[in-house]
Order: C-alpha cells, then sequence, then structure tokens
C-alpha cells in the first residue's frame, strides 16, 4: 500500500489540474482511492474521466459512478457503441491503431 501511495504521491506533482482515467476496476479504483486520501484539503477534487459502451456487457460505467461518488470525485465521462469505439478520422488519435514501437521477428 505504501509504494503505490508513494507512486501516486509522485504524480501529484503538476503546474495544471490532474485527472485519472476511472473505469471501475481494481487498478484505477484504487489510484482515485489514493488520489483523494492525497489530495483532501487542497482544495481541488479528483477529476475523473470514463468511457461506457451501449453494450451492456462492456459497459463498465454503474462500477466507475460508484467510485467516483464513494471519492467525491468530478466525473466527466462518455459512451460509445463497442464497435465504433475507436473509430475516428482525427489524425491525433493515431496512437490507437498504430503501435508506438517496432518489435523485431
Amino acid at each position: 500500500v505504501e509504494l503505490l501511495r508513494e507512486s501516486v504521491k509522485l504524480r501529484l506533482i503538476s503546474d495544471v489540474p490532474l485527472g485519472v482515467f476511472l473505469s471501475g476496476g481494481t487498478d484505477s479504483s484504487a489510484i482515485v482511492a489514493m488520489m483523494s486520501g492525497l489530495m483532501k484539503g487542497s482544495g481541488q477534487p479528483v477529476r475523473t474521466f470514463s468511457v461506457g459502451f451501449e453494450e451492456e456487457g462492456y459497459n463498465e460505467l454503474p462500477y466507475a459512478r460508484r467510485v467516483a461518488q464513494a471519492f467525491s470525485t468530478l466525473v466527466a465521462g462518455l459512451k460509445r457503441n463497442a464497435g465504433s469505439a475507436w473509430k475516428t478520422s482525427d489524425a491525433g488519435n493515431s496512437c490507437f491503431t498504430k503501435p508506438p514501437f517496432i518489435v523485431p521477428r
């Protein structure tokens, strides 16, 4: 727990507002919990961002909402269709379609 706390604490050093992607899973929920505790008294809420899907089998928004409510985060989110979630003409999103490195054969 201390290693996670220290890791999150080091990443809270910023001159701009910080946010965290919240899926509602164990990892992102633990990070939100740590951020919430470390930022308590700072006057800044933890900002969370979540993506949900129209198909219930893929939608984790209900879990993300529970965590966000438990830690009183400032929430932003969007809901997409799983089939078209990553289809975009925006060149800025090419990181989702092209690997950031080349793996030799």
